[in-house]
């Protein structure tokens, strides 16, 4: 196993940095992605957003609703090549203004986000507790990042061979134009190669991905054999190991993509 590190650079925009540890081939991280909220003007380094669902009130330790499941803020991890990976634990810092979401919550689609990851070690300023998996904050603006909270992850997300997905929920905030997020993110875990069976390198060596499809000017058509483009009448209309493809100048119909035994149908709009 081959151990990694993905630390995310954050920044004021929704395209932040993804920074790999060195010589990490394993995995491919996508960007965090805010869903549901809206990106909040900040300074450099932390990344936060704001219309956070509300239900907390100024001073008070009562809070009104439950997580909502349309606004989160997402982190999503994919297998490289013919690799599997674990992800042993997330490290991350709360930023809050005094508006902002009072409660906290990781979930995982190892469960469809269905319930909320509670292994937590918090270490951080002005976090109340964890209690059943909801991270609630002190009611005060959080710029203190001397300490990282840790996120352990369990089995159900060891040797993973497409991808996982884990979403930040925040929530009872005390109003709208509250700002929370992070300050700093990053993930720990190993890779392998994954050994695949005789049977298993003829089913790779026969997969096709055609992105788009339908297509307009360019095809994306992914596989590991020399790509044939048919028309209808039949006709070889090129051959290429390329993976991006120009089809621009070819007329709209339906075409046949051949690679190896297989045979997919892609249209040109």
């Amino acid at each position: 196993m081959t151990d990694f590190t993905v630390e995310y650079k954050l920044t004021t925009t929704n395209n932040d940095t993804i920074i790999l540890s060195d010589g990490c081939i394993g995995i491919l991280p996508d960007i965090l992605l805010k869903v549901g909220v809206t990106n909040a003007p900040s300074s450099t380094s932390n990344l936060r957003a704001r219309d956070w669902e509300t239900g907390a009130i100024n001073g008070s330790d009562v809070f009104a609703e439950a997580v909502n499941s349309e606004k989160y803020i997402e982190l999503k991890i994919k297998a490289s090549g013919n690799n599997v990976f674990t992800i042993d634990s997330i490290q991350f810092i709360i930023r809050r203004s005094t508006t902002g979401p009072r409660q906290w919550q990781w979930r995982g689609n190892a469960d469809e986000f269905a319930t909320p990851l509670s292994d937590y070690k918090i270490t951080q300023a002005h976090i109340l507790n964890a209690d059943n998996g909801t991270i609630t904050t002190e009611d005060v603006e959080i710029t203190t990042i001397s300490k990282v909270n840790s996120l352990r992850l369990g089995n159900e997300y060891e040797n993973i061979a497409d991808s996982v997905v884990f979403r930040f929920y925040g929530f009872n905030a005390e109003g709208t134009a509250g700002t929370g997020g992070f300050h700093s993110v990053k993930v720990y875990g190993s890779y392998s190669k994954s050994i695949p069976t005789e049977f298993e390198k003829t089913l790779l060596s026969e997969k096709i991905k055609i992105y788009p499809n339908p297509a307009k000017d360019y095809v994306y058509i992914e596989t590991l054999n020399k790509v044939v483009l048919i028309n209808i009448l039949g006709e070889r209309i090129l051959e290429t190991t390329d993976t991006l493809i120009n089809v621009g100048n070819l007329e709209r119909g339906i075409y046949l993509v051949k690679s190896g035994k297989t045979v997919k149908k892609l249209i040109i709009n």
